[in-house]
């Protein structure tokens, strides 16, 4: 006798977990492809070669999962037990088998089954469960950060929507262009994520030694480029880079609750110097994009206020180019009233 229980559920399948940074090759067509940023995202962006491989991926999965249910299924003498409960879902055993689940003895050339629908749970169990579940709905209700009522959106997407229904446009991440400059925004997009990582690692490393670290991480023919840029950074008196970068917070993580939205965003480096806070974003690209920093500076600073802190400057930083534009922050009333006075 054999026994197959919940054949109406999903199987847990990776996905291709480990594959969405890997790089892909196509045995057939001999393309090879991974995901890159975009030079207006830190999302990266995959390819169809990379859709494709995670597809085939997934059916080798599914193929194992068949498999399984054929050794369940080819083991049993006298009788096999099949129950599910609910929806079936289309990739569970049940929804992958040929069954035809029409109520009564179905007889095939080679065997017989019989489906019954019947309802086999015990009363208390359902009852318990139920008072669970609206327990557990009630206190995710009651916490800020698990609701099912507040939506999280991260900084970046929240500016895309909110300038997108502003322009009356539509934000895309896919813009059509040659593969040369395409290139290049993925490449200034991974140059930015590596500059950040150098100031990341300046704040908080031992005995940090700028040189040898570039020599290490970056390309050679970026070397020169990149240690001018970081002493260039360092030794600014406007913003006081030296004091932040010895006192301040870098690549600080924050939520913030507004209305029915959580706005989730990663601060570059912040920090209090004579009495005044300064909040800092560096951008490794033109500084053609200096307006959208600003804005999501200014969502950055909502976490600041919440905190207490009452006098911010904002302050992007292109060092690349050695350009800076430094901004006072608006307070807290009109950022509110700026960006949040359609949502409900």
């Amino acid at each position: 006798h054999v026994l197959v229980v919940d054949c109406g559920k999903a199987p847990q399948l990776s996905g291709g977990a480990s594959e969405h940074t890997r790089i892909h090759i196509d045995e057939h067509t001999h393309f090879w492809s991974f995901a890159l940023p975009t030079a207006d995202s830190a999302n990266k962006e995959k390819t169809i070669i990379d859709y494709n491989y995670l597809d085939e991926i997934k059916m080798r999965e599914l193929q194992e999962s068949d498999r399984l249910f054929y050794v369940a299924l080819t083991r049993a003498v006298k009788n096999l037990y099949i129950s599910w409960q609910g929806d079936i879902h289309e990739d569970s055993w049940l929804g992958r088998s040929s069954f035809r689940l029409v109520p009564g003895i179905n007889r095939l050339k080679k065997y017989s089954y019989q489906f019954q629908n019947v309802e086999i749970a015990d009363e208390g169990l359902v009852y318990k469960n139920k008072q669970k579940e609206q327990l557990s709905l009630e206190v995710l209700n009651l916490s800020k950060l698990k609701s099912n009522k507040l939506r999280k959106i991260s900084v970046t997407r929240f500016l895309d929507e909110f300038n997108s229904v502003n322009a009356n446009t539509f934000a895309s991440s896919f813009t059509e262009g040659d593969a040369q400059s395409q290139l290049k925004g993925t490449q200034v997009a991974q140059l930015g994520s590596d500059f950040h990582l150098l100031f990341e690692k300046a704040r908080y490393a031992k005995s940090f030694q700028p040189r040898e670290y570039i020599q290490k991480y970056f390309s050679e023919n970026l070397h020169d480029k990149i240690l001018k840029a970081f002493h260039w950074v360092k030794e600014l008196n406007m913003p006081p880079m030296q004091s932040l970068l010895s006192t301040g917070y870098v690549e600080w993580g924050f939520q913030w609750q507004c209305q029915d939205l959580i706005l989730e965003g990663q601060i570059d480096i912040w920090g209090n110097v004579s009495e005044e806070t300064w909040l800092i974003d560096y951008k490794s690209g033109s500084s053609e994009y200096v307006q959208k920093a600003m804005q999501q500076l200014d969502l950055y600073s909502l976490a600041l206020y919440e905190m207490g802190y009452n006098r911010i400057k904002k302050a992007v930083l292109f060092p690349f180019a050695e350009k800076v534009v430094i901004e006072q922050a608006l307070n807290k009333k009109s950022l509110i009233e700026k960006y949040f006075k359609n949502e409900k």
